[in-house]
């Protein structure tokens, strides 16, 4: 699965700013990824400075939720998006470059 981290060194290098954690959810979304596969790339990924070590488990199932929605998120009415608090604020805070 050398292609998740290839492509998160693409989404990382073209959004320099973003956070790890941004790029990972941009890498995984969509492309059906076992729970095994997210942890162990997120570990390795991910910098532990992008979130909070007690929401880990949270984040974890929120990751597994966007990577088997569909492509056109239709079937969720764009709610899986919005499930996890962190990454709605994180969101928001990268739009209006508060971060």
């Amino acid at each position: 699965m050398k292609s998740i981290q290839r492509n998160f060194n693409e989404v990382k290098r073209k959004c320099s700013h973003g956070s790890s954690y941004l790029c990972f959810i941009e890498v995984i979304k969509s492309k059906r990824f076992s729970k095994q596969t997210i942890s162990r790339w997120f570990n390795k990924l991910v910098d532990p400075e992008d979130y909070e070590k007690n929401e880990k488990k949270d984040i974890l199932r929120f990751l597994e939720s966007i990577t088997n929605m569909p492509e056109d998120n239709q079937k969720y009415g764009g709610k899986a998006l919005l499930s996890h608090e962190s990454a709605k604020k994180e969101a928001i805070y990268e739009l209006l470059n508060l971060s």
